[in-house]
């Protein structure tokens, strides 16, 4: 109680510097956040991408806009016919309800299924190619083994009864292709479950895989934007994809070291320009909010003596600094985490990482000035106490 009594007297003194200070730290943490954001999503994709594509694969990507001619052919039905091709997988993501719930939907051609089965039993997904895979929030919704799935967006139409399978957490991994840009350019393979939650625009709580014939259909085959290419046993994917004219796909093939170079140079050149700026005003935020600390901390040290008078110990010096400087950021923190998206990156939200780093980093910047402070203070001479609380 004495220490709580004395932070309040103490920030009641300056009340009106305190709001100020919650107020920059909370610009700190979300400017902060924006420019850590792309650095943290291009480690995560290409992370992902290194663990979850296999060597012998390559990625094809189509460009976004086709001319009529090219809408109703199949642009993959050239690699299943390939015998250097095992496998060609797809994904196609859309909406619908799973027994009457708006859900996010992904559907996987059978390749894909097949193919990433061992990836996706290593976590803790259960897999079965006549399943679907409910996210946790669902599964708990839905309750039972039964799931009705009604899908219809203008490109499919369907509804038909699954198996609920297996559960998801933010460590499973999800293999999706989103499509690119204007150009043919390659798009994130595989990513965290998490990232397809933070990316999906206007995503309901829920997200449903579910295994669907996608080849069967040419109005899906039309809005894919890419497709990984399993190789047969043997078939090295470098010496096939540069054994091939230029002119045979109209896209481009990757392998899994370009995927990986084109994710992150697409990643962080999205968000170059927001984050270079937010990287400039953080740091010259951090600057101001030292200073400010330390002077503040210098203040709080010249009462020292008289905490010393009214029998407070080194410690519950330490505690009135820190406590009230674990507030302030704790407030910050709060604001920033309300408002971190206020700051539009392009595409996509932040990660949690990137908040939880920025935020460490402020917590350091304000409390490492109060306990070099606390510690040197612990040397004051007696007559330097009576000066100080003079």
């Amino acid at each position: 109680m004495k220490t709580l009594y004395l932070i309040y007297r103490s920030c009641s003194k300056h009340f009106v510097r305190e709001i100020f200070l919650i107020f920059q730290i909370t610009v700190v943490i979300i400017l902060l956040n924006t420019a850590i954001t792309p650095f943290v999503n291009a480690y995560r994709v290409e992370r992902v991408i290194s663990d979850g594509m296999p060597e012998n694969a390559a990625y094809y990507s189509r460009p976004t806009f086709y001319g009529e001619q090219e809408k109703d052919t199949d642009p993959f039905g050239i690699f299943e016919a390939d015998d250097r091709v095992a496998s060609v997988c797809l994904t196609y993501r859309t909406h619908g309800k799973v027994n009457g719930q708006e859900t996010d939907i992904i559907l996987y051609n059978k390749g894909m299924f097949e193919h990433f089965s061992s990836v996706l039993k290593s976590g803790k997904w259960t897999y079965d190619t006549s399943g679907i895979i409910l996210n946790a929030a669902l599964r708990k919704y839905m309750g039972g083994h039964k799931a009705t799935v009604d899908v219809a967006d203008g490109a499919i139409t369907f509804g038909c009864e699954y198996d609920i399978l297996g559960t998801a957490n933010g460590k499973d991994i999800v293999y999706s292709i989103d499509a690119g840009g204007s150009t043919p350019e390659t798009s994130q393979l595989g990513v965290n479950f998490e990232y397809i939650r933070n990316t999906s625009p206007d995503h309901t709580p829920f997200l449903a895989i579910i295994p669907f014939d996608i080849e069967g259909s040419s109005d899906l085959l039309s809005s894919v934007g890419g497709a990984v290419l399993v190789m047969r046993e043997g078939v090295d994917a470098g010496n096939y994809i540069s054994g091939l004219p230029d002119d045979t796909y109209n896209g481009h093939l990757y392998l899994r070291s370009d995927l990986s170079a084109n994710s992150r140079k697409r990643l962080i050149g999205t968000y170059k320009i927001d984050a270079l700026l937010s990287i400039l005003l953080a740091v010259s935020s951090v600057f101001g909010i030292s200073g400010y600390t330390y002077l503040k901390t210098k203040a709080l040290q010249k009462q020292m003596g008289i905490y010393k008078i009214c029998g407070c110990r080194n410690t519950t010096y330490a505690k009135i600094i820190l406590m009230t400087d674990l507030i302030l950021v704790a407030v910050s923190s709060l604001l920033a985490f309300s408002l971190r998206n206020v700051i539009v990156l392009g595409e996509g939200n932040d990660s949690r990482a990137s908040f939880l780093i920025s935020v460490g980093f402020i917590v350091f910047i304000c409390i490492s000035p109060i306990i070099l402070t606390v510690v040197s203070a612990r040397r004051l001479s007696f007559s330097e106490l009576l000066y100080f609380g003079d």
